[in-house]
């Protein structure tokens, strides 16, 4: 498995303290794609025209659960510090949205071939246990001038260059 991420400075993430940073933030971009949830998972990973995909990633480890084709309204946050899973997934949620799946980064990663060059956009709305009793969760990266598909170990630490890609609950 490829590594890519860096030690930073860990601070505690509160619910509290993320809030006004999310204000701050401005406007949040909307990347509005549209999931083909019929289509074979292969494919959707091959649309990616990506460089490297980890042999786990596949439709018997992250089932596309949705049928038919939807128009989803994705967006990227970024925290300003060190997190885990845990804090990113709990936070998010307070703030009304889910992380995306799978199936919604891969229609991302194929319309916006590039995002993945200028950070790690990570998609927690599905996970993986391996053999080694770890979940993890894709990534789409660059590593080398390589666009990637890898997976990151869910318990482990997201710097704050990593972007999450969600969905508004509401959405």
């Amino acid at each position: 498995m490829k590594h890519f991420w860096g030690l930073v400075e860990r601070r505690l993430i509160t619910s509290a303290n993320f809030q006004p940073y999310l204000d701050k933030r401005g406007s949040v971009n909307i990347y509005e794609v549209v999931v083909d949830y019929d289509q074979p998972f292969a494919k959707m990973i091959e649309a990616c025209k990506l460089d490297w995909v980890n042999e786990d990633i596949t439709v018997e480890h992250f089932p596309v659960k949705s049928k038919g084709k939807k128009k989803v309204k994705l967006q990227l946050y970024q925290f300003d510090r060190m997190v885990t899973g845990t804090e990113a997934s709990k936070l998010l949620d307070e703030a009304g949205y889910r992380p995306a799946n799978p199936a919604e980064l891969l229609a991302f990663g194929k319309k916006f071939l590039d995002k993945q060059r200028q950070f790690p956009i990570v998609a927690m709305g599905s996970s993986w246990r391996s053999p080694d009793g770890r979940l993890y969760v894709p990534v789409l990266y660059e590593d080398a001038d390589e666009r990637d598909l890898d997976l990151h170990w869910l318990g482990g630490d997201f710097g704050p260059h990593c972007r999450f890609l969600v969905v508004g609950k509401s959405a």
